[in-house]
Formats: C-alpha cells, structure tokens, sequence
C-alpha cells in the first residue's frame, strides 16, 4: 500500500521538493533539455505558438520586462529583427495598426470625438484628416485641427507673438480689396 501524506503541509512539502528537483535536474543537464525542448517545439510548433500567446496574454507585464530586457542587451539584434520584421510584413497593416492605437490613445487623452472640419478655420480635413494638436510642454490636448493650421502652428513654434506678428504683418501689406477668404470668414 502507497504512503498517503497525513497533512496539507506534507503533500506542499513533497510538491516543492519534486519542483527543486526537477529545477536541479534541469540545471545540471541544460543542454539535453534544450535539445528536448526544441524538437518538442519543432514537433508541435502550432501548440507551442498557443501555449507562447497565452501565457503571453496572461503575464503582459513580465512578458514586457523580459523582451525590454533582451532588447537592451541585444541592440544590434533587436535592429536587425525589426528591421527583418518590417521588411517582410505587410505595411499597410502595420502602418494601419499603429493608426488605430494612437487614434484610440488620442481620443481618451482629448475627451471628445473629432470635428467634422477643423476648430480654428473650419475648412473640412484634408486627405491627412485632422490633427490631434496638444501642448509640448504640458502635454495637453488643445483641439483638432486642420494640415494647414497645425503646420502653421509648428511653424512659429506656438508663439502667439509670432503669430500678432504675422497678423500685422498681412494687414500692412494686404490689398484692401481682399477681405475674406473663403472658410475664414468668422
């Protein structure tokens, strides 16, 4: 007849020692684990890829923690990998993903959908759509605006200065005759 553990913290004991075990087993015979371990893989390839993505899903942060990891000991790897990676993927849908994440992310952080035309001059999007325009230095959203207004911001760096500068600017030299332009005619 088998021995049967009298207690809880036997059979915990029993458990942890078998784990220390096979950890130690492991450890003195790496390389014919490895070898195990990737014909297993090799052999099961769809169930590995399975077996990868859940525990992937299940472990984000630590999964993170170690590919940052690997990353920053392996610069010259990681470039070559993204690059092979990038190389061989369809752009459009990498292009189209990071679209999608950062028009989510803008969203939260801007607290109210796009406009249909843009806040300052209320001309329609252009084919680049309307620009999520926030603060460099406080980080915080300001509005949506057009190609145009937002390059026009870029330009003068966001100085209103610039910008009364500019302003007078176009007075002074502006022909009388013209003085609206179509969609500015707040």
């Amino acid at each position: 007849m088998p021995r049967v553990a009298k207690t809880l913290e036997q059979l915990e004991q029993r458990r942890l020692a078998k784990n220390a075990a096979g950890r130690a087993w492991r450890a003195d015979n790496k390389a014919y684990f490895s070898e195990l371990t990737r014909t297993w893989r090799e052999e099961n390839a769809t169930q590995a890829r399975a077996n990868h993505n859940a525990w992937i899903a299940n472990n984000r942060e630590a999964s993170r923690a170690i590919a940052n990891k690997w990353a920053r000991a392996n610069p010259e790897k990681r470039k070559a990998t993204n690059a092979a990676r990038y190389l061989t993927a369809d752009k459009d849908k990498i292009k189209t993903k990071h679209k999608i994440w950062r028009d989510r992310r803008q969203l939260e952080q801007a607290g109210r959908p796009k406009p249909s035309h843009c806040e300052v001059c209320g001309r329609p999007p252009s084919k680049n759509g309307l620009h999520f325009d926030h603060c460099h230095e406080t980080k915080k959203f300001r509005g949506w605006l057009c190609h145009g207004c937002n390059i026009a911001l870029g330009g003068v760096d966001d100085s209103i200065e610039i910008l009364v500068l500019l302003a007078k600017f176009l007075k002074k030299h502006k022909p009388k005759a013209i003085t609206k332009k179509k969609g500015l005619d707040r």
